[in-house]
């Protein structure tokens, strides 16, 4: 039966679609010219599902017929695109339109139109072609900027200058300015290439801290030590020639001193053979001259000084047993107290220059003044004895009397029988009391300053009995000094003289007794005749 002729309008939708039509039963020989348009398709009404491969080609597209408006973003891609040729791109127009496809040639470059986008090829100028890089063995003449590899990058990418900087200061580390250089390390290593070997060399000329021998002198710079872990325990020497040991123990000939110096055995004071020696067991001996071939040496004490013969002499002990206190240089007797100004003045009753007893109630002070010696008890009872043989022979008592050796002021000697020999009667006793003379006299000044002047008293002329009774008369001084004779005139006697002195005791009162009986005798007979 013919078909009648079906209008659009009287289809409604979908009562035509492609399950309804054979393969190739719509195609452009059945439809007419415009009879399919875009607006005619609703959108997305065709797709590569319901057209046949090749179904839509270059030929049976009009020209402008796809444009950007019919496609999809992304529609065409690299895939869908057609081969093209060698040479040839895509320029595109101001609005960023696709404008023509030209062919390119060497030497040419696109340009851009406006908006970043390709607009044609030009050929590019040779001035800007000398201005570029070779891409093999580039030389680059201003001031390329490359990316910065890793520190551990060890491939063959560029390496930067900040590269570099940070391999050269991961190098250098936290090394001090005076050694972060290769010079500097070589400066410090004295430029040595054998350095190691000097080095090794060195420290094998090096005492070890365990020990060992030493082969030459060892030189201490000033103010310098050598010490243990405490620093305390130390030998010092400073910068004044002076060696100090401190903190510590000094023992000579012990391992185990006890106090600062500790000597066990002898101890010479010198280099020669006859030095003084300390020696010690259970008391101390120090021995002068102990080759005895030298005279004049002593032991001294001295403060305030410098010097081993500089200062104060404060005592003096002499070979020849003289000990001197008090700055006597020179001692002449076995205990000489005296200083060095030659003053007879020395002590006094607060700080007597011998004292036994506590200062302030002392027993027994001995002191001198310009005139006098003073022997004295300061706050005793008992006075002072004067004894011999463990027997009192006289005392001075609190009350200032003198005392016998009984302790009554009643003075004898002794005349026991028992005591004496060779007993004879006095003979011509009335002539020996007729030629001595009895005289009064005053004390000269010079010997006898004690003496008051103007007194005068009674005795004899010691070279007048000595002619007429020589046993009454005794060398009273031996010699004197210059200094206990004092303004003395040319008469008067020389230093090596000697002064008699008269027992005007026991020896004159046998002799008056002897004189008064033959005198007695006389009278008798007288009376007799």
């Amino acid at each position: 039966m013919p078909l009648t002729k079906i209008t659009r309008g009287a289809l409604t939708a979908d009562i035509i679609d492609s399950t309804k039509l054979a393969d190739n039963a719509v195609d452009t020989e059945h439809i007419a010219a415009d009879a399919v348009t875009s607006a005619k398709i609703d959108d997305l009404a065709v797709d590569t599902e319901h057209l046949a491969g090749d179904a839509v080609t270059n030929a049976k597209i009009e020209d402008n017929a796809v444009d950007t408006e019919h496609l999809a973003d992304d529609a065409v891609g690299l895939a869908e695109m057609a081969s093209g040729t060698a040479g040839n791109i895509v320029t595109y127009d101001a609005s960023g339109n696709p404008a023509a496809v030209s062919t390119g040639s060497d030497g040419q470059v696109l340009t851009s139109a406006g908006s970043g986008q390709p607009a044609a090829m030009e050929a590019v100028p040779a001035t800007d072609i000398a201005t570029k890089a070779n891409l093999a063995s580039p030389t680059f003449t201003g001031n390329p900027v490359a990316p910065t590899q890793s520190a551990s990058n060890n491939s063959t990418r560029i390496a930067t200058t900040a590269y570099a900087d940070t391999a050269v200061s991961n190098l250098v580390d936290s090394a001090p300015a005076a050694l972060d250089t290769l010079n500097e390390l070589a400066a410090a290593l004295g430029d040595d290439a054998s350095f190691s070997t000097t080095v090794t060399n060195s420290i094998a000329a090096k005492l070890p801290l365990a020990g060992g021998t030493m082969t030459g002198n060892i030189v201490m710079a000033d103010d310098t030590s050598i010490g243990i872990s405490d620093s305390d325990e130390r030998i010092e020497f400073d910068g004044a020639g002076d060696i100090s040991l401190l903190g510590c123990n000094v023992g000579i000939g012990t391992s185990s001193p006890a106090k600062t110096l500790d000597v066990s055995g002898d101890l010479r004071l010198g280099s020669a053979s006859g030095s003084p020696v300390v020696s010690s067991v259970h008391s101390i001996f120090f021995q002068l001259d102990t080759d005895n071939d030298s005279t004049g040496q002593a032991f001294e004490i001295r403060n305030d000084g410098s010097a081993y013969n500089d200062g104060t002499l404060l005592m003096r002990v002499q070979e020849n047993g003289n000990v001197g206190i008090g700055g006597i240089a020179a001692p002449n007797a076995k205990l000489h107290l005296a200083d060095s100004s030659g003053t007879h003045a020395w002590g006094s009753e607060a700080n007597p220059a011998l004292q036994i007893g506590e200062s302030s109630y002392y027993r027994f002070g001995i002191w001198t003044s310009s005139e006098g010696a003073y022997l004295h008890n300061k706050n005793g009872n008992h006075g002072i004895y004067l004894c011999t043989r463990g027997v009192q022979a006289m005392r001075i008592d609190d009350n200032q009397d003198i005392l016998n050796g009984a302790g009554n002021a009643t003075w004898h000697t002794g005349s026991d029988i028992k005591m004496k020999k060779d007993v004879e009667a006095v003979t011509d006793a009335l002539d020996k009391v007729k030629n001595l003379r009895g005289v009064s006299f005053l004390w000269d000044e010079n010997y006898r300053t004690n003496k008051p002047n103007g007194k005068r008293e009674y005795g004899f002329i010691a070279q007048e009995v000595q002619e007429v009774i020589p046993d009454l008369v005794h060398v009273h001084r031996e010699g004197h000094d210059e200094n206990w004779i004092s303004n003395l005139g040319d008469e008067e006697m020389e230093p090596n003289e000697e002064l008699l002195g008269v027992d005007d005791r026991n020896g004159f009162e046998a002799i008056m007794i002897e004189a008064i009986k033959e005198l007695s005798a006389k009278v008798d007979a007288l009376e007799n005749e």
